[in-house]
């Protein structure tokens, strides 16, 4: 009877849960799956490569599949880390519904011009298997620049490439020099609309955000810099929205590659892991295939606007969306000094052929020309905003004289009041004798 319901008990378990009976270490022999339903026993020699049974993690839709999945691991010391990554919730990317946002608020020419669209319009599959592999992994030696293993990863006995480049190339983004963030004055005044011209002691309440910085902001805590809570916002992610809306330079590889160094310290459940999709896609360029009996989820999480962000304490900026100056476009690869004429010779033979500038080159006047459209923007904005200071100095000016009328109209109502209070006092003093007794009529 005993062995009768632990054997039932084994069914049910493997029912429930997706059991992961071995981990590979890397180096390490493989172990061969037992037969029995039974759970194995876990000897001495076994403990660190054996893992006991433990949930699919989140978002896999495992259907009961007989197979047993192995995560590789670096280390023996890194299975406490797998076992709280595969209980963990993901950030999952969002994707854009085109049209609606077209209609109700056009960003679409923004995230072209800023080579975000396609990271948005293309939101691939993910494997939560390998999402929880790929964290477990994760160490310090591929951020840090010397090391080995610098932009690589370990996934299934293998090293994969995996850095700022690397990202870049598979969201289809320009692989631009770091720049610095604006003041982080700045960055407040311009992201809730002159609301405050100074930075909060902590964080910026995107509540006070204007409605084209909170539709940005929501697209950014899904796929660029994921956040579960996105209310409190951070002065990184507040200049990666204001160089998005002014068409400012900025290497999008570079910040994704950096928001991941932040997780190799957490290590409670509760936190959420981001980029399973830019994950997946990224190691599967480079020739990553996951087992057949693995799951592969197609996220469906359209980012739909909400007319909220047009009330309450959002400024609607939308009309400034179509005011945005139009940036030129990039240089041609010919030089510029060269003539007609030269070019023309060029193409006959024998003829010398005039050098292509080098892509840095290239790219550094871009880099000059979105600058430039942004200055154009700003003065705009500045011109703008000295219009309304002017406007609130003649309101201020007309109360200012309207004060002073009311105040000289009091001082003479004052004035009247006491001429006729001391011409009564006087009055009284003739009317009363020495003695202080009436005087006769």
């Amino acid at each position: 009877m005993g062995k009768e319901k632990l054997s039932d008990a084994g069914h049910a378990e493997k029912r429930k849960f997706s059991t992961v009976d071995d981990v590979d270490i890397h180096s390490e022999r493989k172990h061969q799956r037992r037969g029995s339903t039974l759970p194995p026993r876990i000897t001495r020699s076994r403990a660190l490569a054996e893992t006991p049974a433990v949930p699919v993690p989140s978002g896999s839709k495992s259907k009961g599949s007989s197979k047993v999945y192995k995560p590789k691991l670096l280390s023996p010391d890194l299975f406490a880390d797998w076992k709280t990554h595969v209980k963990r919730d993901f950030i999952l990317e969002k994707s854009i519904n085109e049209e609606d946002l077209t209609a109700k608020c056009n960003i679409i020419p923004l995230l072209r011009d800023q080579n975000l669209l396609a990271s948005l319009r293309h939101v691939g599959p993910y494997s939560a298997w390998s999402t929880a592999e790929f964290y477990t992994n994760l160490t310090l030696d591929t951020f840090t620049e010397g090391s080995a293993r610098f932009h690589q990863v370990f996934i299934r006995g293998t090293w994969y490439p995996f850095g700022p480049t690397k990202i870049n190339a598979y969201l289809g983004t320009p692989n631009h020099p770091a720049s610095l963030d604006p003041s982080p004055h700045l960055l407040a005044a311009a992201l809730i609309h002159n609301k405050d011209v100074s930075w909060p002691s902590d964080r910026l309440a995107s509540l006070k955000f204007t409605t084209v910085y909170s539709v940005l902001l929501r697209l950014a805590s899904a796929n660029w810099v994921p956040a579960v809570r996105r209310h409190q916002v951070s002065e990184h992610l507040a200049g990666l929205l204001y160089k998005i809306r002014n068409r400012l330079p900025f290497n999008l590889g570079m910040i994704i590659f950096s928001h991941l160094i932040s997780f190799l310290q957490k290590k409670k459940a509760k936190a959420h892991l981001p980029y399973p999709s830019l994950i997946f896609g990224v190691l599967q360029e480079h020739g990553f295939k996951p087992y057949k009996e693995e799951v592969i989820t197609t996220p469906d999480n359209a980012y739909i606007f909400d007319d909220r962000l047009t009330q309450r304490g959002h400024y609607d900026d939308r009309a400034s969306l179509d005011q945005l100056p139009a940036i030129p476009p990039p240089a041609p690869l010919v030089s510029a000094l060269a003539s007609s004429a030269d070019t023309a010779s060029a193409s006959r033979p024998g003829s010398r052929l005039v050098p292509k500038e080098p892509p840095t080159l290239v790219d550094r006047k871009q880099i000059v020309l979105t600058l430039e459209a942004s200055i154009a923007q700003v003065r705009q904005s500045v011109a703008s905003q000295q219009a309304t200071i002017s406007g609130l100095e003649n309101l201020r000016d007309a109360q200012l004289k309207e004060v002073a009328r009311m105040e000289a109209i009091h001082a003479q109502i004052l004035a009247d009041a006491g001429v006729a209070s001391s011409g009564s006092d006087s009055e009284d003093d003739d009317d009363d004798s020495d003695s202080g007794t009436p005087s006769a009529r």
